[in-house]
């Protein structure tokens, strides 16, 4: 919206998932679940506190909020609101920008805020229009890696494509 304020809507338009269940394990789960469809939806609202400056990084504020859109499915995206709020420091370099994210999260169904996910995030202009964004996020025991290519449609519209890597065996 301008220099300070920034909304950001992003969903999964098509996840899939597959569940197979270890052979010595004696519960009622079924032996392979697989789930596919929309992923998890979320709105992203980020505020500037602070721009950077030659000694000092930049602080941005976020809030973001996942919908429940998924209440049926027990694999695939969220079953309850879910709230997260943070911090992210960005720092530019002759060498590209370096950024590192922290948030906390709590879960309506759960009840409960707790520390969430953390981020280290390079970013590297490539050209007026294009950027290369390299991350490794993890949440919890979930580890992954993610790059992303961004080409900036308009002045307020940026197309991010991207792909993940699970680094940890839950991810």
């Amino acid at each position: 919206f301008n220099d300070r304020l920034a909304v950001e809507f992003e969903s999964a338009v098509h996840s899939s998932i597959d569940f197979t269940k270890a052979s010595n394990d004696p519960t009622a789960v079924p032996s392979k679940l697989r789930e596919s469809g929309l992923g998890d939806t979320e709105v992203n609202v980020r505020y500037r506190y602070l721009k950077e400056t030659a000694s000092r990084p930049e602080v941005t504020f976020f809030f973001k909020t996942v919908f429940p859109l998924q209440k049926k499915k027990k694999l695939l995206g969220s079953q309850s609101w879910e709230f997260q709020p943070g911090v992210v420091f960005t720092k530019g370099f002759s060498f590209g920008t370096l950024a590192a994210r922290f948030s906390t999260a709590y879960d309506s169904a759960e009840r409960k805020m707790e520390f969430s996910e953390w981020a280290f995030d390079y970013i590297k202009q490539l050209s007026p229009n294009w950027r290369l964004v390299l991350s490794l996020e993890g949440e919890q025991d979930e580890v992954s890696a993610i790059g992303e290519l961004q080409y900036r449609l308009g002045r307020n519209a940026v197309l991010k494509l991207n792909s993940g890597f699970g680094i940890t065996k839950k991810s």
